[in-house]
């Protein structure tokens, strides 16, 4: 990696599985390295994807050293037979497997931790490339190493699980380039929710140009899209002030978007807010069947202030749960503000909150009408400042419309709450 004012350095990924290549694994490495690569100065000339052959792994290991100063390889380092990328990797670098005997002892401690013991299969992850310098695996088994290739060429390899392989990018890989390269680098990110990517990049469009030190990286995780805000400087350079003018303008420019920071789970903020406003909070969900409560239990120490949630899909649930009158399901239907209304004020009251919250629907793929089109979804919220209740029509596949649904019934009550 080369300093700021120097030519851009390149890169290129490999990602090893036959489960991509058969189109049963959606790909998420790729996009979150390349799209962190950049943001730490690095130009990704090529993402590959090749099957779990040991020669056709080792070929692309070869080609790597020749065409790019850096390469990040995933995937191919569990415990079974099909995973062969550190026996590729010694193959590609004329070296022997070797059993690591350091890495053998924190694998068995940390099985040990979970209530398992070491296994001959997980043996099969201590062995590595003669020369292979170890990265920290805080999440599995699987260890990553670095290899130098020819004309210091480095080749970092990782494991494919997504939550293993970023969290080894971020504490392993980002801080060895930077050190390599003599810069001072630090990592901020912030997450967005209610904003089209377009618009959120158009939001954003010139705040590199205007603090060159930074570059942005995005990741979209539907319906979130976490934005990577990384300050390198050299030496001599203020890293932290420029990343705090960095995060001061995406703040101006993205006001209440801004949903929580470090990609920590989606209501947090929200459960912060309640803590501070020594508020409760009860949920009653239909379409969504939970989804809203679980986004909240998610965090922890939510219980201090989450009563809890009624799941009413029925309208017979609506009525003997949370005492929605009759004559407002058979006046309105189940999917309007009245009954939204009456949900909100229900659950409040049944289980004792301070605040109540309520969301019902239409999630499709059919049951729409003209007038109640797949996708209408109404939201209520009943507090201290009285009701308030509003609707949205979603687009997207069923699984699309209720997790967006949940999202949408909480990131209101938490601009409320700001």
């Amino acid at each position: 990696m080369t300093s700021m004012g120097k030519k851009e350095g390149t890169a290129q990924v490999i990602l090893v599985g036959d489960e991509l290549l058969a189109g049963e694994v959606r790909d998420k490495n790729g996009y979150f390295l390349a799209s962190s690569l950049k943001a730490l100065g690095y130009k990704v000339t090529a993402i590959h994807v090749v099957p779990d052959n040991l020669e056709a792994i080792a070929n692309s290991l070869k080609l790597a050293q020749r065409n790019c100063e850096v390469t990040i390889v995933s995937g191919g380092l569990g415990p079974t037979s099909d995973d062969r990328t550190a026996e590729a990797a010694a193959m590609a670098f004329s070296v022997d497997l070797e059993l690591h005997q350091g890495w053998l002892r924190q694998l068995e401690t940390f099985l040990k931790d979970l209530g398992m013991r070491l296994g001959d299969a997980n043996k099969k992850q201590a062995l590595l490339p003669r020369g292979a310098a170890i990265l920290n695996n805080r999440k599995g088994t699987a260890p990553g190493f670095v290899m130098e290739g020819m004309d210091n060429k480095l080749l970092y390899f990782l494991p494919g699980v997504p939550s293993e392989l970023s969290d080894m990018f971020e504490q392993e890989v980002a801080p060895d380039l930077a050190s390599r390269a003599g810069l001072k680098v630090q990592t901020k990110i912030v997450d967005v929710f209610g904003l089209p990517e377009a618009v959120l990049y158009e939001r954003l469009d010139g705040l590199e140009k205007a603090i060159p030190s930074i570059s942005l990286g995005f990741l979209p995780e539907f319906p979130v899209i976490h934005v990577k805000v990384v300050a390198r400087t050299g030496q001599g350079g203020d890293v932290r002030a420029d990343s705090e003018k960095a995060l001061a303008a995406i703040e101006k420019k993205l006001g209440d978007h801004i949903c929580g920071r470090d990609m920590k789970p989606f209501a947090t903020s929200l459960v912060n807010l309640l803590k501070e406003r020594g508020k409760t909070l009860a949920l009653a969900e239909s379409c969504t069947g939970g989804r809203a409560a679980s986004l909240v239990t998610e965090v922890p120490g939510a219980s201090s202030v989450f009563k809890g949630c009624v799941v009413a899909y029925h309208n017979e649930a609506k009525q003997g749960l949370l005492n929605v009158p009759l004559e407002v399901l058979e006046i309105h239907g189940a999917v309007s503000a009245e009954t939204a209304s009456a949900m909100a004020e229900g659950v409040k009251h049944v289980l004792g909150a301070d605040i109540g919250l309520a969301v019902t629907g239409i999630a499709g793929p059919s049951g729409g009408t003209p007038d109640k089109p797949v996708g209408l979804i109404w939201f209520s919220m009943s507090g201290p400042w009285g009701i308030d209740t509003y609707n949205k029509v979603l687009k997207g596949p069923r699984h699309w419309i209720q997790s967006l649904a949940g999202h949408v019934v909480l990131d209101r009550l938490r601009k409320r709450l700001l």
